[in-house]
């Protein structure tokens, strides 16, 4: 299962963490893991290319977190923008092997 975190203060995203694998199918096979992974990365590379925001990046095997030390109304608008295909994908996979909290 892969468990999500989205923090935020006064209505901004400052941190985004995942952790697990979604164990859909085997790995090099799993589509859930691959798709959250590659929303991660495009949110990252986006900040990196489009905005001046100032984010610090982890990432181990099964586990990924953006927190964001600056941000502007662009990189907000990403960092949404990540948290909306999270949680159609959530949907999508009726929280089996994905499960997002807001907190």
């Amino acid at each position: 299962m892969i468990t999500i975190k989205v923090k935020k203060r006064n209505d901004e995203i400052v941190e985004i963490e995942s952790k697990g694998h979604a164990r859909y199918n085997v790995s090099g096979r799993d589509i859930i893991c691959s798709a959250v992974s590659i929303l991660f990365i495009n949110a990252v590379n986006s900040l990196e290319k489009f905005t001046k925001d100032k984010v610090e990046i982890k990432s181990d095997d099964g586990y990924l977190k953006i927190t964001v030390k600056s941000s502007s109304k662009e990189g907000q608008l990403l960092l949404n923008s990540l948290v909306l295909g999270l949680t159609e994908l959530e949907k999508e996979n009726r929280r089996k092997n994905l499960i997002i909290h807001f907190i």
